[in-house]
């Protein structure tokens, strides 16, 4: 069996920098794009100084909280740890860990002692690291993009060493000031994670060049990799299904609605629960999520595909997670929208897929959210199929019109 925190040649690079980081009492920055494997790296690092450090790890969501232990579980029944040892020597702390499907009830809210030498936590707590005193601590970006927050975290570090990861253009909210990235970039100490992406190059290269300038390069693992359909496709998403179709964009100009105190689109809703039912037929045992930056719009989906084998989730709970197949539905875009000062969303929301990408949204909205979002839905139409609501194909200069 291959080890499940196996790292590729740039990740031991990015690994050994921090190795030789240890012992300072610094604070240092991992940039790497999303997916580009810093979930993988925070847990191989754990895993592998598990008896010789004291380390917490602080996430941004319960997700990522329980993606991040059972990822250092795996790897340490890997290395022949006993469920025991694993026990004693890992804490985890956060609201809803204890739910879901993957609840990892033995290991929550359980005091700290001399034999715990890993605690992983929704957020940051001066408390916690005091009692605790580390000797590293491995903070994700967003759980710092807040400047009172950043400050905080800066000012009650003790004499321990301080790697935060993230993306350092990923999360910046107009007028929340620089965050620890940020300010670790302009004192030249931020090092670039140059890695290969675990996502097929025809999927990857949209989000590379629109967002990237095309510097990253799809993981040669899956490069050139395809699904194999359980049945033949039919009907009218056929060409869509094709397995040599890996990127694909539908138009939908369906208007959303304001509701909770956020946006949906129900055509939009049942467009995705019509396409994932169709995706489950022709693609039996592959893994198929449903994205959306909107909280709501993901919920409305979720009770559409109820009894359902999928996966449904916003943008950011399912950072450092990845399916086989994601159908990405955007309600609403435009100048004003989530995605036009927060275009990096977009990004992630492209990367998550390891075999076939597609994206639900109105194309003229998002072509005008930014020039990045612009960018990327050229190369979608240059490298991918663009549809409209009936499975007809379409051109991205008769829907643009006048932006060509």
């Amino acid at each position: 069996m291959d080890d499940p925190l196996k790292l590729t040649r740039s990740q031991w690079s990015i690994f050994r920098h921090i190795v030789r980081l240890l012992g300072s009492s610094e604070v240092y920055g991992i940039w790497g794009v999303p997916g580009s494997g810093k979930t993988q790296l925070i847990a191989r690092f754990a895993r592998d100084y598990l008896d010789s450090l004291k380390i917490v790890i602080v996430a941004y969501t319960n997700n990522e909280v329980k993606d991040l232990f059972w990822r250092i579980w795996h790897g340490l029944e890997y290395y022949g740890f006993s469920q025991k040892s694993i026990e004693r020597s890992i804490r985890v702390y956060g609201s809803r860990v204890l739910e879901g499907p993957n609840a990892i009830n033995p290991y929550c809210n359980r005091p700290i002692d001399h034999q715990v030498r890993l605690v992983i936590t929704t957020g940051y707590s001066a408390y916690l690291v005091e009692k605790f005193r580390p000797d590293i601590m491995m903070m994700d970006e967003r759980s710092t993009r807040m400047p009172r927050h950043t400050g905080m975290v800066l000012r009650s570090i003790p004499s321990d060493l301080l790697i935060s990861f993230g993306d350092t253009e990923q999360h910046i909210i107009p007028g929340s000031g620089p965050s620890v990235l940020h300010r670790l970039r302009s004192v030249n100490k931020l090092v670039m994670m140059k890695e290969t992406l675990r996502i097929p190059d025809p999927i990857y290269r949209p989000s590379s060049y629109a967002f990237y300038e095309g510097c990253m390069r799809p993981h040669p693992a899956i490069a050139n990799s395809r699904p194999t359909p359980y049945s033949e496709p039919w009907g009218d998403w056929e060409l869509i299904l094709e397995p040599d179709v890996p990127l694909s964009m539908i138009h939908c100009e369906a208007r959303p609605q304001w509701t909770g105190g956020s946006w949906v689109n129900p055509s939009q809703a049942r467009l995705a629960h019509d396409i994932a039912c169709e995706l489950r037929r022709c693609y039996l045992d592959y893994d198929i999520c449903v994205l959306s930056p909107y909280a709501p719009h993901s919920y409305n989906v979720q009770e559409l595909l109820a009894q359902r084998i999928y996966d449904v989730a916003t943008a950011h709970a399912f950072l450092g997670q990845e399916a086989d197949i994601v159908i990405v539905t955007i309600p609403r875009a435009g100048r004003r929208s989530l995605i036009s000062w927060c275009d990096r969303i977009f990004n992630v929301l492209l990367t998550r897929s390891r075999f076939k990408l597609l994206v639900i949204c109105n194309v003229r909205e998002v072509a005008v959210s930014s020039s990045r979002c612009y960018k990327a839905l050229q190369m979608i139409s240059e490298y991918g199929l663009l549809l409209d609501e009936r499975g007809r194909e379409r051109d991205l200069q008769q829907l643009l019109g006048y932006r060509v």
